[in-house]
């Protein structure tokens, strides 16, 4: 089979979308791997519509936010001429904007993408049990890619499928093009591949921790040893990510009921911004101890592919359970098993 490298033409692309709902801000756009806050370019809602006139490398994957707190929604940019349909939702008492992409025309390469996403997603409310859908989700995507292994696409679908053992994972990997080798979407691929691989080999109950350098509110140095002697309850979390803000009022009301000599809490940002992960601490009121891993040391070595992460380590320092939700770690500590 004869692969042809990929040019990188660039194309005048124009974005004329709509937003339902109550939003008149702005709506920001960043590509593949630039960082969401500095290279973020903005269109003004008005009257629910919004306008992008691009020159870029086509097809391309374009991430939308609404800002500050919003939820990042992916879509191919390939134009010449675009039409995106977006609904919003702010919910009472929350200030996150519930925000998705609901319809896409002009980029073949979405539609393709499109037609997966919700193919798994009818996948996942129909009721089989987890291997039976594995097995599906994997056949299915094995087709996706054989016919089409020159698209982006492929290598940006394989990227989701953290459910797939790396077996499989890597079998996908080996049906690439090799035009795809540098792209965005194969980078992603082989990283959720090492984070595989890592999680098998790094999270075993009875291992020791990895004793990673963070920061305190104060700028000082900490790591996970100085709790050594007592239970750690470790909240991986970020002032960007909504379900970590909307857990934090339960995990305070532990805090309050349960905080004692045997148990603590430790909330670990995976946050850039220093200012930022400070400002949403106070404004959330955030009582336990915190600190940030600017470097996603914790989350890179054991492979976490989401946050809220909850980690309990026992009193050596050393892993106790895996993805404990506050939930269950109410029930040990009411029925006193943490001795």
């Amino acid at each position: 089979m004869l692969f042809f490298k990929l040019q990188a033409q660039h194309h005048s692309i124009e974005i004329s979308g709509t937003i339902s709902g109550s939003y008149n801000s702005k709506i920001y756009i960043f590509f593949e791997d630039e960082y969401k806050r500095k290279d973020s370019i903005s269109s003004p809602v008005t009257d629910g519509r919004f306008y992008f006139k691009l020159n870029r490398q086509a097809p391309v994957l374009g991430r939308l936010f609404l800002g500050r707190f919003s939820p990042i929604a992916d879509v191919y940019l390939e134009g010449p001429k675009m039409e995106i349909t977006c609904t919003n939702e702010i919910r009472n008492n929350d200030s996150f904007n519930i925000f998705q992409i609901t319809q896409v025309k002009g980029s073949r390469t979405e539609e393709l993408k499109r037609n997966f996403e919700s193919w798994l997603d009818k996948l996942s409310k129909s009721g089989l049990d987890e291997k039976a859908v594995n097995e599906q989700y994997y056949q299915q995507l094995m087709t996706v890619v054989q016919n089409n292994p020159g698209s982006k696409v492929s290598p940006y679908l394989i990227s989701k499928a953290y459910s797939l053992p790396v077996e499989k994972l890597e079998t996908l990997y080996k049906l690439l093009a090799p035009a795809l080798a540098n792209s965005y979407e194969t980078a992603q691929t082989e990283k959720l591949i090492a984070r595989h691989k890592n999680y098998q080999e790094h999270i075993v109950i009875g291992n020791a921790f990895k004793n990673v350098a963070l920061i305190d509110r104060d700028s000082n140095t900490v790591n996970t040893d100085r709790y050594k002697g007592k239970y750690l309850y470790i909240v991986l979390w970020g002032s960007h990510c909504a379900p970590c803000i909307r857990e934090q009022p339960d995990i305070k009301a532990f805090y309050t009921k349960y905080g004692n000599n045997n148990l603590e809490i430790l909330g670990i940002s995976t946050d850039r911004d220093f200012s930022k992960w400070i400002n949403t601490m106070s404004n959330k009121d955030l009582p336990w101890p915190q600190a940030l891993d600017k470097k996603d040391a914790i989350i890179s070595y054991y492979g976490i592919e989401a946050i809220p992460c909850h980690i309990l380590l026992d009193r050596e320092g050393k892993i106790f359970k895996w993805d404990l939700k506050l939930a269950e770690l109410e029930e040990l500590v009411a029925g006193n098993h943490l001795k």
